[in-house]
């Protein structure tokens, strides 16, 4: 997912140890491998739609992956899409996707599913934006690795010396 050029200054990315569960919808695994049937050679991208249960933070959080939109094939190394309003419109013609969370979903066709420096300043920028954001990975051999962002609240006392 491609955001305007801003200067906006993103705030950091602080990596947590905690893990959540997944779960991909049958819906949703078939069209990965078709995705990565028909662009086995290069990367390609969409927008995800998920829903969690439970709240961000609790032990039993879990993130629902059921849909996603093609929205670009790239190259073998790169892929780029900017938001456009053919996605309300395959929400639309889904109804039961107006009320899901979109997050991002690509792939690394023959290399390993990781986070590189691009999709990690994905998951900043978009996670900026929004109260969470889930970027899904995936590869030809059935790999996948997902993150999500959350926003966070800091508290910062000042020690004072007396």
């Amino acid at each position: 997912m491609k955001t305007k050029n801003t200067t906006t200054i993103l705030p950091e990315l602080v990596k947590l140890e905690q893990s959540y569960k997944i779960r991909i919808t049958e819906k949703l695994e078939n069209k990965i491998i078709e995705s990565c049937k028909l662009n086995w050679d290069v990367e390609w991208s969409g927008v995800l739609f998920y829903d969690t249960k439970s709240s961000f933070g609790k032990e039993d959080f879990e993130i629902i992956a059921l849909d996603y939109y093609p929205m670009d094939i790239g190259t073998t190394g790169y892929t780029e899409f900017t938001e456009s309003p053919e996605i309300i419109g395959y929400m639309s013609d889904n109804i039961e996707l107006l009320s899901m969370n979109m997050g991002l979903m690509h792939s690394h066709h023959s290399m390993q599913t990781f986070f590189s420096s691009t999709d990690t300043n994905t998951l900043q920028e978009e996670g900026f934006h929004r109260n969470h954001f889930v970027s899904l990975i995936v590869n030809n051999k059935g790999d996948y690795t997902a993150a999500i962002t959350s926003k966070i609240t800091r508290n910062i006392s000042q020690v004072s010396k007396d």
